[in-house]
């Protein structure tokens, strides 16, 4: 009797417990094959459910045992993350990342990145997760219920894959059309203008940006980047680079353009006219005064 009673109370507890408690988000690895020999490059799909909740921000880190695999690339041009606040990126056997979806996503099974490895010696690993955080698409931040599920891998003495599955991305498309937002920052650059700016490339992943103030050179940056030019008297080109070297370039123009007057070519110009027509009058005087001669 007691036990029943037990049973009973546990399922009004189920019935009457929120949906959204019981709904869990799932990270996970989708690879069939677990074991793979030595020098063999193979590619780690990360996926993630979002278990029916629309969601807005992914982060986390990705461990794995630096002395069993070295990561050889990390694709992250085809996931369903729209912008990546942290780019993801190895270092010491963590790859780190942290990227956002505005206006909220939801779906079953969704790419968030794939790393290529490689394998380096025999033994047995894990691939695990740390400091992952899923967010709700709800307008409070709060986090969603999520469920992680690590990798298991082994490396053996079995032959040698000839074909390597790793594919080669073809991509001769530039990076998506995007508009650098030109502003005032007090918490970044002292009330400097600076310059925000963000694209995707689809085919082979964005590799890096740069920006020519006026006629200064082609500089590095990344975002957000303090402008050298605070008079904003100059155009600025801002350029994204895929990583199979397409551009994307995008033209702001001068806000505090200088009047024709003021411009150091305008006096160019005028100096330049003024000696061309004065070396012609000295010449047609020197050749009027020739034929006089004659």
């Amino acid at each position: 009797m007691k036990y029943n009673s037990i049973k009973f109370i546990l399922l009004v507890v189920l019935i009457f417990l929120p949906l959204s408690s019981l709904q869990a988000a799932d990270l996970f690895f989708d690879r069939a094959k677990t074991a793979m020999p030595v020098s063999q490059q193979f590619m780690l799909p990360l996926y993630l459910d979002t278990g029916g909740e629309a969601i807005n921000a992914l982060e986390g880190e990705i461990i794995f045992p630096v002395n069993l695999l070295e990561v050889k690339e990390i694709r992250y041009h085809d996931s369903f993350i729209n912008f990546w606040i942290e780019e993801p990126s190895e270092q010491n056997g963590k790859i780190k990342f942290s990227g956002i979806v505005p206006g909220g996503y939801m779906g079953r099974k969704s790419l968030v990145l794939s790393i290529i490895f490689e394998a380096q010696q025999l033994g047995n690993g894990q691939i695990n997760f740390n400091n992952t955080r899923l967010l709700l698409n709800d307008g409070t931040g709060k986090a969603a219920n999520l469920y992680k599920q690590n990798w298991n891998f082994e490396i053996n003495n079995s032959e040698p894959i000839i074909l390597n599955e790793v594919k080669e991305i073809i991509d001769r498309d530039p990076p998506e059309i995007f508009d650098p937002i030109l502003t005032q920052a007090i918490d970044i650059a002292n009330e400097q203008f600076i310059l925000i700016f963000a694209t995707q490339d689809k085919g082979s992943g964005i590799s890096h940006y740069e920006v020519k103030e006026g006629k200064a050179d082609w500089v590095k940056v990344t975002s957000p980047y303090i402008l050298q030019n605070q008079n904003l008297d100059d155009k600025i080109i801002v350029k994204a680079v895929d990583k199979n070297g397409n551009q994307r370039l995008v033209i702001i123009k001068p806000i505090n353009a200088k009047p024709w007057y003021a411009k150091i070519e305008f006096f160019g110009i005028i100096i330049l006219v003024i000696l061309l027509v004065a070396v012609a009058y000295l010449l047609g005087k020197k050749t009027r005064k020739h034929k006089r001669k004659k």
